[in-house]
């Protein structure tokens, strides 16, 4: 079973990860370049589960298997609308 999946258009990555926080619940991670100015190489966010036990890895592996690159496309884009507001 895949643990991360990478994305690519119009010459923008976004490679979308399982792993665990540094609180041990579960996440799917979604890693891209901002292209904001004043901002790193790399940007995140993701989605973080609050429990972590057999049915909730299912779960994170039932989403992880339906990211297509539209909706990863979509979460980056609204993470980056989001900051835009804030940084304007």
């Amino acid at each position: 079973m895949a643990f991360a999946k990478l994305f690519e258009r119009n010459g923008q990555q976004i490679l979308v990860k399982k792993d665990v926080n540094e609180e041990n619940f579960p996440e799917i991670q979604y890693f891209f370049e901002p292209q904001i100015e004043g901002f790193s190489e790399v940007g995140s966010t993701a989605i973080t589960f609050k429990k972590n036990d057999k049915k909730v890895w299912k779960k994170v592996n039932e989403i992880f298997e339906n990211v297509t690159e539209k909706n990863a496309f979509d979460v980056v884009n609204r993470a980056l609308k989001d900051l835009r507001e804030v940084f304007k």
